[in-house]
């Protein structure tokens, strides 16, 4: 008899090198897949930056316009076609694309928060402004840019109270810079709390 087994034993570890090769490529293929994303992302923000440099907003704007076809979710695209057209003037795009990114963000991220909140209180959007640092804060209460800037908003809108919470928050956090005590001497004085005098002792004290 004619012994088979040898000859099985060779097709089987044939097989199995070439299915063991085929996984292979597989994994890498998948693996591979979100460096290519971010490779060709980074490219298309090199060349959008580079005609933003010149002035060139209109081509900045189109190809990030175009890479958001390819790749509509990608938070970098979003905040930087955000901001060219911020740059360009185009304030209600920007605020656009940027309420776009932080949805998809779930208001998470506080870079995407802060540009929001500065734009919006730049082109005259108080209340948008003035719930995105109000989220900041609730992530961060650390961010005292961001509450400085809260506070100043609440101000310019008249609203004492909110201005005066915030920067008593700030207090009671050992934020002990000048604009603290400024703020809480006029906000004291701005909520009926009284003159803000013994604010201004505290900071000669303190600072």
């Amino acid at each position: 008899m004619i012994d088979l087994s040898a000859g099985k034993r060779r097709y089987r570890l044939f097989w199995g090198i070439v299915t063991i090769a085929v996984l292979i490529g597989l994994c890498s293929s998948c693996l591979s897949s979100p460096a290519i994303e971010t490779s060709a992302i980074d490219n298309l923000i090199a060349e959008a930056t580079t005609r933003e440099s010149d002035g060139d907003f209109a081509s900045a704007i189109e190809i990030y316009l175009d890479g958001l076809v390819k790749f509509p979710n990608a938070p970098r695209l979003l905040y930087n076609l955000a901001i060219v057209y911020a740059k360009s003037g185009a304030y209600h795009d920007s605020l656009t694309v940027l309420e776009r990114l932080n949805g998809i963000t779930n208001h998470t991220n506080t870079k995407y928060l802060n540009a929001l909140a500065g734009i919006a209180s730049y082109s005259g959007n108080l209340e948008i402004a003035q719930e995105c640092w109000k989220t900041v804060l609730e992530i961060d209460p650390m961010d005292f840019d961001s509450r400085e800037r809260l506070v100043d908003s609440f101000i310019e809108s008249e609203m004492f109270e909110d201005a005066y919470y915030y920067a008593l928050q700030a207090y009671e956090l050992h934020h002990f810079q000048s604009w603290v005590f400024e703020k809480l001497t006029l906000l004291e004085h701005e909520t009926g709390r009284g003159s803000g005098a013994s604010w201004k002792l505290l900071a000669d004290s303190l600072i």
